[in-house]
């Protein structure tokens, strides 16, 4: 991103919602005087940097024989120690000492499986790793646009993700998982290696994007997007290609990962999911935000989590959840993830509305 277009979007932000709790990443990402995150240069370490030459062979063995994902479910060791450290990695945040040692635990888990996580273990050991610099508030709060991450959310988000995810399937709760606006992919392969972890081989993994940034504001039907800046971010733009590239990184790309590819009105609608147990939505605006929710949220089972990304950062998706909720009824208190993210779970015997 330019320093122009920060410029531009930290006064979109500002105009729309002056206490915009991001406001302050802007600030920092700006140099404006009383940033929480001390402005300056960010030394990036690269996710490309090479790995020793025996480690790296080894690497490029297990990501290309690309074996079927195991459909036995891991130990709860393997699977708590497999699961921690790929969260870590997807969000690329330091691991602590004793984490590095957890690679023995997951002796169970498929080679292909544990190549990027190997990585990043290694590269923690050499303590070449953060690539928001010395600052680890900045992903452990999701603040920023990291340079190579599979995913925008902080750690904080991620273990509130894994939560979800844990306990819809411990749980039972019927249907998939679904994200609605992907990225780079992080917050899917956490779901499907969810499912690998707890050996479900019936659920999929939905990925919803166009894959080609976000759509022209419509400001007569959706007041809200006037002016809506994301769609001139060059950053936003993901292909499929490159998401299903990432999975195959952590060798969990295969049929239960199925993507819904096209503008959210025209795909969402009629999307083939008949129940869904934890619905995530990461897609800034406001038309993408009520479209997804009123596409979707009937199908949310019972016990089921819905989880809103942008709710206290962008001030559309704010109002596009509020919008919902009101419409529908629904009087389920939101739970505050973080400093911009919410979640309601549904009442087990709620009906959908």
């Amino acid at each position: 991103m330019t320093q122009e277009q920060r410029v531009a979007k930290h006064a979109f932000y500002t105009s729309k919602d002056p206490g915009n709790q991001l406001e302050d990443n802007y600030r920092h990402l700006l140099g404006i005087p009383g940033a929480r995150h001390a402005p300056g240069p960010v030394k990036l370490m690269p996710w490309v940097e090479p790995m020793p030459a025996k480690k790296a062979v080894a690497a490029k063995k297990a990501a290309s024989a690309k074996p079927a994902i195991g459909r036995k479910a891991l130990s709860e060791p393997a699977a708590s120690a497999w699961l921690q450290l790929l969260k870590k990695t997807l969000v690329r945040y330091p691991l602590e000492p004793a984490e590095m040692d957890l690679g023995r635990e997951m002796s169970e888990v498929e080679p292909a499986l544990r190549s990027e996580i190997e990585r990043w273990i290694d590269l923690n050991h050499r303590r070449q790793l953060h690539e928001s610099g010395p600052d680890h508030a900045v992903r452990l709060e999701g603040k920023d646009w990291p340079a190579t991450a599979e995913t925008m959310m902080g750690l904080q988000r991620m273990d509130h993700m894994l939560n979800c995810l844990l306990d819809a399937l411990r749980g039972k709760i019927p249907g998939d998982l679904a994200e609605i606006g992907v990225w780079r992919g992080g917050v899917g392969i956490l779901m499907r290696a969810v499912l690998r972890a707890m050996g479900d081989t019936r659920r999929k993994v939905w990925l919803a994007d166009s894959f080609q940034g976000h759509p022209r504001p419509d400001p007569r039907q959706y007041p809200a997007d006037r002016d809506d800046p994301h769609g001139t971010f060059a950053e936003l733009v993901v292909s499929q290609d490159t998401v299903k590239q990432n999975f195959d990184r952590y060798g969990l790309g295969d049929n239960q990962v199925c993507y819904l590819t096209g503008w959210y009105r025209d795909t969402l609608p009629t999307a083939p999911m008949e129940r869904i147990a934890v619905l995530h939505l990461d897609c800034d605006m406001y038309e993408s935000n009520i479209v997804a929710l009123r596409s979707l949220y009937p199908r949310v089972s019972p016990g089921g989590y819905v989880i809103a990304d942008d709710y206290g950062a962008i001030a559309q998706c704010r109002q596009a959840v509020d919008d919902f909720r009101r419409e529908q009824s629904i009087n389920i208190e939101l739970q505050r993830v973080d400093w911009t993210a919410v979640c309601w779970q549904i009442p087990e015997a709620a009906a959908q509305g």
